[in-house]
């Protein structure tokens, strides 16, 4: 390789130019496809990496493509479509992306229209989605608003009524939140406003305060939110909601209403003396507390007496003219105060309205826990699973906030008492908002949730027993059997699946959890694919994937991936069972030996997605080394002015940018996957009645084929599995 590395040197060749064709040599290579001075290194490295993938590199391997092209043309022949599609010098390499996984996705995306990167991405993603936005395209909306757009499609929303051209994206995006809200966006849709002007009336319409304070045009962003901040502390805005105060101003103002809300008690309050106009000495005093809420008069001799209007005469003197407390004044008249000073008023304190609040016309706390019976074993048949609605039924009323009484100090000033705070008006889908803006009724019969301060009604497919007569069920929402499933017959749904009787062989797919209340028994024929939890009384001879937990009475003979945990309250025999966080269980195997497979933590596939991202990242890091050398390289050779003219010293600038970008994504994944592992790395079996011989037992890598012992925790130690008696 010396001699190789010489040769190459001898004719100008860069160091990382001859390390790609060193490598493509060592590895048996046809180098002569890229070993050629006007590559850079790093369009000979997709060359090579092309060629290491056996393909067809005779389709970029040309000088009229930039190393990120080249990247596209690889990857498109990788994955097997028609790169003679983008495969064009002058087409830019985002938008050769766009079109490339178009292709892959099974779309092909029209370029010929000489719409953007970002347009022609916009477009695939909507086509996936089967939602179409083409006429926007053509009415000439840019790819930040189309984005906006798609989602609200996507959710739904007719958006067209309130939408134009000249609204960029951050507006529409604040329209769709809007809509999203049942807001009566009207209020705010209007050209003089700019997104974040609409922003604070639409936060101000969601938490239920008088937006009429601020929706003046001429207050700036800044300044309707000091007015929206104060509404929503319940706060009299009056006094500073006007166009006489700059932002900073208002800032101040708010804070010392707030202020004035917090009343110091007397314990801790200064009292300052009040001077009473008198031309002769008089034997008492009367001191008000700094926050006027008290009053106090102090006696200087033993003569506590003094007539009623010569006391109020100085009362008033002194300011106090409320909260005169006439027991005071009686001890006084009398003489007979048992100390050298008497609290002789108390102001009012003001007193705060009481917080506005939803009345819920269904259940909102479902548990969704199966209840466990005397025996141990789980009830599944019974589980308080879920809530229906029909449509146009009344499902929440809104009970406003209350004003506040007002309080008054001792010398008669007014406290304004603090209006109660109002709830945000709830968001989510498949509801609406009458006129009253207080009364929510759904839009559609479905299954109802309250998540996350959003309620949720989804379409929800109610039918019978599901057999190879009725046929397969795809269904954009969740799907409730109240009989059984046949064998044969498939089952996907976008929610949850809910089977009330026994399910065959069949193949049931959800994104979100899986009920089988009478269990399953598919005679090693049926799969169950659930994106969060499945809960069974049983599962027979069934292949289980779930991105959750598993939660069974018993399994027999099934292949169960739990990316969570398996929790079993009876026997796991037969078959292979994985959980990455752990499995819970009353006995592994039987008394026949039944040959039985549980493992936890690291598995395999994990470890092959560590590999693959890590290799991935080592491969990320190298292209941007070569990136930087090249950069490097011109800006050693070329003065400033002529590189940064220089169409291939632009190009570099920009893929450091984005390889750094692509390094960054990969980097957070690392991270991400690193959290799952630490997650994990604990994970163990614990056994509360027996293991039996005849079981194989593996933890992160570490193996132990067992023998009978009865209530143990295994976990790995070392390179081992440690059986610890409980």
């Amino acid at each position: 390789m010396e001699d190789v590395r010489k040769k190459y040197e001898k004719v100008g060749f860069s160091k990382d130019q001859i390390d790609e064709i060193e490598i493509g040599i060592q590895k048996g290579l046809k180098v002569s496809y890229y070993a050629k001075k006007e590559f850079l290194a790093i369009q000979m490295h997709q060359i090579r990496l092309g060629l290491e993938e056996k393909l067809a590199v005779n389709k970029y391997a040309s000088t009229e493509y930039d190393w990120l092209q080249m990247e596209e043309i690889r990857k498109g022949l990788k994955s097997g479509v028609d790169v003679s599609k983008f495969a064009y010098p002058k087409m830019s390499y985002e938008v050769m992306r766009q079109l490339r996984k178009g292709l892959e996705q099974g779309i092909e995306l029209p370029y010929r229209n000489g719409w953007s990167a970002g347009v022609l991405r916009e477009l695939r993603r909507a086509l996936l989605a089967k939602v179409n936005i083409i006429k926007y395209i053509r009415e000439g909306y840019k790819e930040e608003q189309l984005r906006e757009i798609r989602k609200a499609i996507e959710g739904g929303i007719d958006i067209d009524p309130y939408i134009s051209v000249g609204y960029n994206g951050a507006c529409i995006h604040e329209i769709v939140e809007g809509l999203e809200s049942k807001l009566d966006v009207s209020i705010y849709v209007k050209e003089e406003y700019n997104w974040q002007q609409m922003r604070e009336i639409r936060l101000g319409l969601k938490d239920r305060v008088d937006i009429n304070y601020y929706t003046n045009v001429l207050f700036n962003w800044k300044q309707m939110r000091e007015i929206r901040l104060g509404l929503e502390e319940g706060l009299a805005v009056d006094s500073y909601a006007t166009l006489m105060y700059t932002e900073r101003e208002m800032v101040k103002k708010r804070n010392e209403l707030s202020a004035s809300y917090v009343q110091m008690t007397s314990e801790k309050n200064e009292y300052i003396e009040q001077t009473l106009d008198s031309t002769e000495e008089l034997d008492f005093s009367i001191n008000i507390s700094r926050d006027e809420m008290e009053a106090i008069i102090v006696f200087h001799t033993n003569n506590r007496k003094m007539d009623k209007e010569n006391l109020f005469t100085n009362l008033f003197k002194a300011g106090v003219t409320h909260g005169i407390d006439e027991s005071a004044v009686n001890l006084i008249m009398k003489g007979t105060s048992p100390q050298d000073y008497l609290v002789i008023a108390r102001g009012t304190k003001p007193e705060q309205g009481t917080d506005g609040s939803y009345e819920f016309f269904f259940r909102t706390n479902l548990s969704k826990k199966p209840v466990i019976l005397e025996d141990g074993s789980v009830d599944y048949k019974n589980i308080d699973w879920m809530e229906s609605v029909k449509k146009n039924q009344k499902i929440a009323y809104y009970h406003e906030a209350q004003e506040g009484k007002d309080g008054r100090t001792v010398t008669g000033k007014v406290i304004p008492g603090r209006k109660g705070k109002e709830l945000k008006m709830l968001s989510g889908k498949g509801f609406e908002l009458l006129p009253d803006r207080k009364t929510y009724i759904s839009a559609k019969d479905g299954k109802i949730e309250y998540v996350n301060d959003k309620i949720m009604i989804t379409d929800m497919l109610e039918l019978e027993d599901v057999t190879t007569a009725t046929g397969n069920i795809q269904f954009d929402g969740s799907v409730h059997i109240r009989g059984n499933v046949g064998k044969g017959v498939s089952i996907n749904s976008t929610k949850d699946i809910i089977v009330d009787g026994f399910v065959e062989a069949a193949d049931l797919s959800a994104q979100g959890d899986i009920i089988l209340k009478k269990g399953c028994n598919a005679s090693g024929g049926g799969s169950i694919s659930a994106g969060k939890d499945l809960m069974a009384r049983f599962l027979e001879g069934a292949r289980i994937h779930t991105q959750g937990s598993v939660k069974i009475n018993y399994c027999m003979n099934c292949d169960i991936y739990a990316e969570e945990k398996i929790e079993v309250t009876g026997m796991i025999a037969g078959g292979v069972s994985y959980a990455a966080g752990g499995i819970k269980v009353e006995d592994i195997g039987n008394i026949s030996g039944i040959r039985t497979i549980v493992r936890v933590g690291e598995d395999d596939e994990f470890l092959k997605r560590e590999a693959l991202l890590n290799g991935k990242i080592c491969e990320v890091e190298e292209e941007l080394q070569m990136l930087r050398r090249a950069t490097e390289d011109f800006q050693t050779k070329y003065p400033v002015e002529v590189r940064n003219t220089n169409p291939v010293y632009l190009k570099l600038e920009d893929a450091v940018y984005t390889k750094k970008l692509e390094l960054e994504k990969l980097t957070n994944a690392k991270d991400s996957m690193n959290q799952h592992k630490e997650k994990f790395k604990d994970a163990g079996i614990e056994v509360t009645r027996s293991i039996y011989e005849g079981s194989y037992i593996e933890i992160s890598g570490a193996s132990w084929h067992a023998k009978n012992v009865n209530r143990v925790m295994l976990r790995k130690e070392g390179s081992r599995v440690a059986i610890i008696s409980q």
